[in-house]
Order: structure tokens, then C-alpha cells, then sequence
């Protein structure tokens, strides 16, 4: 399983679309589950957000729905880039941590040294 972080970014809006946007998607204990985090910034007339969601069915149905659940907002769709990042760094959203690699029961098998391929050059034949 892998954490899916989604930025979104919405051009030219204005004060009344973004008090409206943050009433539609609320950052903390209001954001849906299986959202880790949300958080938002304005630049300029641009809005920006970055979400972290704990699966990837949970943030396709998110940016499947997200048309309607802006709708009243005004604003349009916004342009999203979505990726995955390993889980291991769900540790830093409470998640508990993610096994790197299967327990083994036996010790691993170190093999005896061989000699160095040219060890026997410069001796004299016996």
C-alpha cells in the first residue's frame, strides 16, 4: 500500500470563492476518511492545496467527486497531479510503520572466501 499525495491549484480566485472553497473542503478534523492531511495557501489570485490520503481507491474517488462537492463554490475544476510515495512515511501521519522486507527465520549464509583469481601467478611450479 502506498500513501497518494494530491496537489490541486485553482487560477484567479477571488476572496468570496476561497472563504467558500475552505467551507467545501475543511482542513482538520473536518476532511473526509482516509484524508491524512489537507492544507491550502494562496498565491497571489492562485489557490493551492496538498492533501496526503491513506490509499489510492480513497483519493481516485476524492478527485472523481470533486466536480460536485466544488459546484458550490463557483470554481471549476481545479488542475491535480496526484502521486504515490512509499507507505514507510505514513509513520508521520500516525500510521503504524510499514514492513520493508519479509522476516527471515534463518540466518543468512556467508560463503567461504575464495582466493584471488591471479594467486597463483608469479610462484614456481612444483
Amino acid at each position: 500500500m502506498s500513501l497518494v499525495v494530491v496537489h490541486l491549484r485553482w487560477d484567479g480566485v477571488d476572496p468570496e470563492q476561497y472563504e467558500r472553497l475552505c467551507r467545501a473542503l475543511p482542513e482538520g478534523p473536518g476532511s473526509p476518511p482516509g484524508c491524512l492531511s489537507r492544507q491550502r495557501r494562496r498565491q497571489g489570485r492562485a489557490v493551492l492545496a496538498t492533501e496526503v490520503w491513506g490509499d489510492e481507491w480513497q483519493a481516485e474517488l476524492f478527485v472523481a467527486d470533486l466536480g460536485d462537492l466544488l459546484a458550490p463554490t463557483g470554481l471549476g475544476r481545479p488542475q491535480v497531479v496526484a502521486f504515490a510515495v512509499p507507505d514507510c512515511f505514513g509513520v508521520s501521519y500516525g500510521l503504524p510503520p510499514a514492513r520493508t522486507r519479509p522476516p527471515t527465520s534463518a540466518a543468512p549464509v556467508v560463503p567461504h572466501p575464495r582466493p584471488p583469481a591471479d594467486a597463483h601467478m608469479g610462484r614456481e611450479p612444483h
